[in-house]
């Protein structure tokens, strides 16, 4: 809440490369602000496939309450959603693309793979997304920048609510952890295994 309210003068002062972020943090309330001034004018509804948003979508839910459609937290939730995309994909793709340069095997088995499926290096000639699920090779390499692109490397707090939870260390020794019992796990650790 407090960096909201940090005046423009001040951000740009601290760092002058905030002006992105201010910049998109008026584009998405303008955004928003649209989106409400044509529901409000009688615009017909925008849950058409074609023009649908998150916005419209929860501006014309009758079952929301207002405090829900208010348009600062609309904007706020829009930064959040945004933000989470580009970090979620970015992450992924430099996952993937440090794996595949490091790892020349790989890198020409999906080159292959793709040459094959796409003979020729015209936008007419490349496959629909449908078509591109299909190549085993790529979908496994999308899979795999997904599995390793695991955020925050902490412990995740696991509780088991209804039954034991049984562990077994490498060296044989097992556990059972009563219910109600929290634990810690490294998203790392369950999700880093053979990349090779």
């Amino acid at each position: 809440m407090l960096f909201y309210s940090i005046p423009t003068s001040v951000m740009n002062w601290m760092n002058p490369d905030w002006e992105i972020w201010r910049t998109f943090r008026i584009d998405i309330r303008k955004h928003v602000r649209r989106i409400k001034e044509e529901i409000s004018s009688g615009a017909p509804k925008l849950s058409q496939p074609d023009r649908a948003t998150v916005f419209s979508e929860i501006l014309t839910n009758p079952n929301l309450p207002e405090a829900e459609k208010d348009a600062e937290r609309l904007s706020r939730e829009a930064q959040v959603t945004v933000q989470a995309g580009i970090e979620t994909v970015s992450w992924s793709l430099t996952t993937n693309l440090t794996y595949l340069l490091s790892t020349p095997s790989a890198l020409n088995r999906l080159h292959a793979e793709l040459a094959a499926a796409i003979p020729t290096a015209s936008a007419a000639a490349v496959p629909g997304w449908p078509a591109l699920e299909q190549l085993p090779y790529l979908s496994a390499c999308v899979h795999e920048g997904l599995r390793l692109g695991y955020g925050v490397v902490t412990r995740l707090a696991r509780v088991p609510q209804d039954e034991p939870l049984a562990y077994a260390e490498p060296g044989g020794r097992a556990w059972s952890i009563p219910p109600g019992t929290p634990s810690g796990v490294c998203g790392a650790v369950y999700r880093a295994g053979d990349v090779g």
